[in-house]
């Protein structure tokens, strides 16, 4: 069973749960719900009967749309004191959650799920990790510089998330990695450690990730390095070895589909239109975006490319000249529910690629100060900070020399 309000929902959980502050136990039930106040994961409601610690009011509140008026506690044990930690929805419209305490997960010091540690957050029923050995020709390619070359990767799937490529550490170009001190830790997989990629003078930290010791369920990817495919350029191509199947580049599968097309073509307009809603929502109506002639991303001195995906433009974007040797990025931009699976750096690189062979030198672009992400992708891939050169001069410049080795 489960209950519905908004985007939250609801549901009866059967795993023993229990947490601790101190050393000293918080709660233990066998009758958590698993509630999803926003949709990546869930948190647990613990049945109040089941809160051991004290619950000692503040008298604040906060107010959820969905799950009402919110009363603050402390969580309170005999050697310590979780200020604000628990909160109770006595008078819910989501019935299930009138009689439960939420507590918040970073404040305890332990989690348990039956005998196990769990981290982060609890699991999701509904995520899956599929770890599987390929054969695919993996290359991992940071300013022109091969840093991995595998024939023998282990690809994670996990549900909603891009693919990732676990290599083995004689695949990877280890003198160009330095150790990092930061750790994450994931409830599917466990604790990874990171190093950063040092290339001439530009540093990329936490870069590359490695779970040693990951929990069983994980335990194909031990010992193997992992790149973050949304800062570098990664290939993936099925192997061509003889054999019945397709053979040729043309017929063996792709990461991603990108297309050569016109502005106008109709394929690209939701897009486009998607781009505009976001854009006015950012920035507020009546501030439109910078007029474009579609004559200018057609080659062989502009070209627009979208990823194309069902038949559905899911991503896109295109350059245009600008100056002698100087070619512009415009429209860059994917799909909110498309994020986060590498279309935006994979469309940067094709055009990037594409604005060298037109013998462009330079590539320029902007954004505005309300699109942090896009900031993020061009600092990731070298783009270095200009002055706004544009009509808007709150416009966030970047440039990036395309020479080789640049």
């Amino acid at each position: 069973m489960s209950e519905d309000r908004g985007r939250v929902r609801v549901e009866k959980c059967h795993k023993r749960v229990r947490a601790y502050l101190a050393g000293e136990l918080v709660c233990d039930t066998i009758r958590p719900l698993l509630v999803w106040e926003i949709p990546y994961y869930p948190t647990y409601y613990i049945p109040a009967d089941d809160v051991r610690a004290d619950l000692v009011a503040t008298g604040a509140t906060d107010h959820s749309p969905s799950r009402g008026e919110g009363e603050i506690h402390d969580l309170k044990v005999a050697r310590a004191t979780a200020p604000a930690a628990a909160r109770r929805y006595a008078t819910s419209p989501l019935e299930d959650l009138r009689d439960a305490v939420r507590i918040e997960w970073k404040a305890m010091d332990e989690w348990l799920e039956e005998d196990e540690p769990v981290y982060v957050h609890p699991r999701d029923p509904y995520t899956r990790i599929d770890i599987l050995a390929s054969s695919r020709h993996v290359q991992v390619v940071v300013d022109g510089v091969t840093v991995a070359d595998s024939q023998q990767p282990h690809i994670l799937f996990e549900t909603g998330l891009p693919p990732r490529y676990y290599l083995p550490l004689s695949d990877v170009r280890l003198d160009l990695l330095v150790s990092s001190a930061s750790q994450s830790q994931c409830p599917y997989k466990g604790t990874a450690t990171y190093w950063s990629l040092q290339l001439d003078s530009r540093r990329i930290d936490d870069l590359v990730w490695i779970y040693r010791t990951p929990i069983p369920e994980s335990e194909k990817i031990a010992g193997l390095a992992c790149f973050y495919n949304e800062k570098v350029d990664l290939v993936s191509t099925a192997s061509s070895s003889p054999g019945p199947g397709p053979s040729s580049a043309e017929d063996r599968p792709s990461e991603l589909e990108l297309c050569h097309v016109r502005l106008s073509d109709p394929i690209v307009a939701p897009l486009l239109a998607d781009l505009a809603a976001e854009y006015e929502s950012r920035y507020g109506p009546g501030d439109e975006m910078t007029a474009t002639d579609e004559a200018e991303f057609d080659p062989p001195s502009g070209l627009f490319l979208v990823v194309v995906d069902d038949d559905v433009a899911v991503a896109g974007g295109g350059f245009r000249h600008l100056a002698p040797g100087v070619c512009e990025v415009k429209r860059m931009w994917t799909h909110a529910d498309q994020r986060r699976r590498g279309h935006a750096s994979a469309v940067l690189h094709a055009l990037e690629d594409a604005a060298r062979k037109a013998n462009y030198t330079v590539l320029r672009l902007e954004t505005g100060p309300a699109q942090p992400e896009a900031s993020a992708l061009y600092g990731s891939r070298g783009y270095r900070r200009i002055p706004a050169y544009g009509r808007y001069r709150a416009a966030v410049a970047f440039e990036r020399s395309l020479l080789s080795g640049r």
